[in-house]
């Protein structure tokens, strides 16, 4: 399972404990994405207590794209630039690819075709 948002902190403190005991449980999965969702500062204070109380093994990281609603005011660079102010970069670089891999099962291979192969 996959919280979204940060679960979108600071509607409530019942809210927000409700998903820190969750991301304590192996199959929860919590993604830091579209800070501008919430009260300013919820979502910075949310991710901290997530890393302190389960920690970043299972901590995604996404764009929200395509921003519905925000379109006309989101880059994908400060998009990226909200959790590098918040985390260490190597939180941030497992957030964005060993955590999802792992989540998804998956594991690059090396060498492997970049596109559709011909038929032999």
């Amino acid at each position: 399972m996959v919280i979204d948002h940060l679960g979108l902190p600071g509607a409530s403190e019942g809210a927000d404990r409700a998903v820190l005991d969750l991301a304590t449980r192996d199959h929860v999965w919590v993604k830091a994405s579209a800070p501008y969702r919430c009260a300013p500062d919820a979502p910075g204070l949310m991710l901290q207590r997530v890393l302190e109380e389960a920690g970043h093994q299972r901590l995604l990281w996404g764009s929200d794209w395509p921003w519905t609603r925000h379109e006309h005011s989101r880059t994908f660079a400060d998009c990226l630039a909200w959790p590098a102010a918040h985390v260490d970069p190597s939180v941030l670089r497992a957030a964005v690819t060993t955590n999802p891999a792992r989540l998804l099962n998956w594991s690059p291979r090396r060498g492997a075709a970049t596109g559709p192969q011909a038929p032999a």
